[in-house]
């Protein structure tokens, strides 16, 4: 399945959203997000999943170079920094992806992988104490 564009954020903030779901970024069916060069993604909420950035039915995310997804919400569901499902994809390229300060009301505080989702090279990884969760239901 081809993906579509939705955003690239270049030395960009996304901060202070909200959503019933992806507080900062929504991205539903094939479509990719990258974020890079510093872009943090920061103060979003949302109602159920995905306080910061929220990846449905084979959507990717690819990050790179110091990209900060911190102190986001999920106020009703999984993934306060990151929620992704149904066969989508975190491809983690040179550089750290910072996950902090996320909250969430149920698995994943830094980031949920649900339904067959996909974490790549998850060493450029920081989630400063907060937990990845691998909820696969």
């Amino acid at each position: 399945m081809q993906t579509s564009t939705l955003l690239t954020a270049l030395s960009s903030s996304i901060d202070g959203n909200a959503a019933n779901h992806g507080g900062g970024v929504y991205a539903r069916t094939s479509l990719s997000i990258t974020l890079a060069n510093s872009t943090s993604v920061e103060h979003n909420v949302a109602k159920d999943s995905g306080g910061g950035i929220r990846l449905e039915i084979s959507s990717t995310l690819t990050v790179a170079n110091h990209t900060r997804i911190c102190s986001n919400t999920a106020t009703a569901g999984p993934g306060g920094g990151i929620a992704a499902s149904g066969e989508s994809t975190i491809q983690l390229g040179p550089g750290v992806l910072t996950l902090c300060n996320n909250i969430a009301s149920t698995d994943g505080v830094a980031c949920a992988l649900l339904k067959t989702s996909t974490l790549i090279d998850d060493e450029r990884l920081d989630v400063s104490g907060q937990p990845v969760a691998p909820v696969r239901s």
